[in-house]
């Protein structure tokens, strides 16, 4: 495991979609190199397809496996929200709430 006690943050880009889906695996490969708990800024996400959101949840369940952390944080927009859940991936949440709270509301897969 890494030995950089602090997290990596990424800032997520606005739109995460299939034309972007390898710039960000590599994002995510670099981050888990660099530190074993990493934070998904989700702030400025206004747009997430199935092809990034299939890699959040690899990514998601390689660092539990791996013994590291993949945790989220910033205001998800309502729209990136109603697709989570309209995709069957959220439990019941408030759209109002924080990463941390979508976090705990996606469902394990």
């Amino acid at each position: 495991m890494s030995s950089d006690s602090h997290p990596a943050i990424l800032h997520l880009l606005p739109t995460l979609s299939i034309d972007r889906a390898a710039e960000f695996k590599a994002q995510l490969v670099e981050a888990f190199s660099a530190s074993d708990d990493v934070i998904l800024d989700f702030s400025s996400v206004e747009e997430i397809d199935l092809a990034c959101l299939q890699l959040v949840y690899a990514a998601r369940s390689t660092a539990g496996s791996a013994g590291k952390r993949l945790a989220f944080s910033g205001m998800p927009s309502p729209h990136v929200m109603a697709r989570l859940s309209a995709a069957g991936f959220l439990r019941a949440v408030d759209p109002n709430e924080d990463g941390a709270s979508l976090e705990s509301a996606l469902i394990d897969m």
